[in-house]
């Protein structure tokens, strides 16, 4: 990216306005009936005061409750004078004014409106002025992200008259850091699925996938991508190391940075042949209906699978359990029975035999 220079003046600054009242005892009933507040173009929204609920603090809880969400929020300064009620608009520029008109009631309220009341403007409503090389530009917010391609500015002070020096370029440091993060977000990858599929020896367990052929295939396919535009990965320092892990050449990304930004964006921007190949193989394996996610859903079905098996074969048993246990206890019964007809017996052929 080249370095591009702008002559930036910042006139006026947008801003919410807030209104507030004549100082009032607190004691005093200002009125009651029906406040209708607008922002801007907005619907109006009717504000209820209630008879004997006039003073200031009660009107001010009374807009809080009702416009409070839409973007008018009321408070009371406590002066010598007595209390002021205080009218903020939430919404800067000058669309974000409030428009204050009253009905019913007894008339008092009338000393609230915009138009012939006693509030007095604080702080206007007005819009942002920002000049760049000459060109105007108004705005309600003083963020703005659309005024220079690629720029976002937030206005902080306005000095009439005033040019300031805007310079945008390119940041090497930034993409260095964003490369390097790359890589070792790519090893890390690499490197835990090359321990889950381990296959392990007489001294080492196996990694848990270890036979599964799942996590060969996405390093190889990892690395097919990487093939896709090698030579823009090569330029940027990239190297692929035997175990499927990236090694990072910082000097030469470095070198690449300082002559031809560009490359960055070319290996990695959305169009870029590397980056669309690796989010394809990325949305294949890992993506809502990827390959992961399928073989997820197969195992856990197949737990659940498992687990109705046990529970069945835990009621079988549980059955089983019940029905030995009617046996056995119907098999003891009738022992005792026989063992009482036993004693009989023996006794009466005793006392025949006498």
């Amino acid at each position: 990216m080249s370095t591009l220079r702008y002559a930036v003046r910042v006139e006026k600054l947008a801003s919410t306005q807030k209104l507030q009242s004549a100082a009032v005892a607190s004691t005093t009933q200002v009125g009651y009936g029906t406040l209708s507040i607008q922002v801007g173009t907005d619907a109006k929204v009717d504000v209820t005061v209630a008879q004997g609920k006039g003073s200031l603090a009660d009107i001010r809880d009374a807009i809080n409750a009702a416009a409070g969400s839409q973007g008018v929020s009321a408070s009371l300064v406590h002066g010598d004078a007595g209390d002021v009620l205080v009218l903020n608009s939430s919404r800067s520029g000058a669309n974000g004014a409030l428009s204050i008109t009253t009905s019913g009631g007894d008339g008092g309220l009338s000393v609230l409106t915009t138009g012939g009341g006693t509030l007095t403007e604080v702080t206007s409503a007005s819009d942002a002025e920002v000049w760049v090389d000459g060109v105007k530009r108004t705005s309600a917010s003083n963020h703005l992200t659309d005024l220079i391609d690629g720029v976002t500015l937030d206005l902080t002070k306005a000095q009439t008259g005033v040019d300031f020096k805007l310079t945008v370029a390119g940041d090497p440091t930034s993409l260095h850091g964003r490369v390097d993060a790359f890589v070792k977000a790519y090893n890390t990858a690499v490197t835990s699925l090359r321990a889950q599929s381990a296959a392990g020896d007489k001294d080492n367990a196996g990694g848990p996938l270890s036979g599964d052929a799942t996590p060969r295939a996405i390093i190889q396919a990892l690395r097919g991508a990487m093939g896709t535009d090698y030579a823009d990965m090569a330029a940027l320092g990239l190297k692929t190391a035997v175990d499927g892990t990236l090694t990072l050449d910082g000097s030469k990304l470095d070198a690449t940075l300082a002559s031809d930004p560009g490359a960055v964006r070319r290996a990695f921007g959305d169009g870029a042949a590397y980056a669309t190949s690796l989010r394809a193989t990325l949305t294949a394996y890992v993506g809502d209906d990827g390959l992961i996610a399928s073989r997820t859903k197969s195992l856990n079905d197949h737990l659940k699978n498992i687990q109705g098996q046990r529970d069945d074969l835990d009621r079988r048993m549980t059955q089983m359990e019940t029905d030995y246990r009617r046996q056995f206890t119907a098999l003891d019964s009738m022992m005792a029975q026989m063992q009482s007809t036993s004693s009989f017996l023996t006794q009466q052929l005793s006392s025949l035999s006498r």
